[in-house]
């Protein structure tokens, strides 16, 4: 981005300003978590988060705000992007991969934080938005989830219902 800004000028569009800051920390984060240009596009995100913009956009800069909250063990800077985000993904009318992503990393967050019902109820919203929508990349994932859940809670029961749901997902 300072290459562009270098050649072009500053961007001056929001929207698309934040889909750079959207692809850069997608970048940083599967390469390299710690390189030096993260810390200016997380903050950059958290600016972006405030903005009125295209609500998946904003839904997908606070999932890898979070994702990189709980990947340095801020927790609580996760769960203040998680509950700034919230409102958004329950006042969206429609059901999108970005709100499917939002609550699998809620999972994971309310998980660490041991809030185990609250997490399987993100997994079943998630599953159930993407029964409802149509998005299915992430059926097995949700699954896969639901299926640690359940085994970290040694509840056989509910863990063998998960297993059936993940391989039927695997295996239409």
């Amino acid at each position: 981005m300072e290459r562009v800004e270098q050649r072009y000028g500053p961007c001056r569009e929001p929207q698309i300003e934040a889909r750079v800051a959207f692809g850069a920390l997608s970048v940083l984060r599967s390469a390299i978590m710690e390189h030096p240009a993260i810390h200016r596009w997380v903050e950059r995100a958290h600016e972006l988060l405030r903005m009125q913009l295209d609500p998946d956009v904003r839904i997908h800069l606070a999932c890898f705000l979070m994702f990189y909250y709980v990947w340095r063990g801020n927790f609580p800077a996760a769960r203040m992007v998680a509950d700034t985000v919230q409102p958004l993904v329950e006042a969206l009318a429609r059901p999108s991969l970005a709100n499917i992503g939002f609550l699998s990393l809620q999972f994971t967050l309310q998980g660490l934080e041991c809030e185990f019902d609250a997490a399987l109820q993100s997994i079943e919203r998630g599953l159930a938005m993407a029964e409802a929508s149509g998005i299915r990349v992430m059926d097995a994932m949700l699954h896969g989830q639901a299926c640690f859940m359940h085994a970290g809670r040694g509840d056989v029961e509910r863990l063998r219902d998960s297993l059936e749901r993940l391989q039927r997902s695997l295996l239409p």
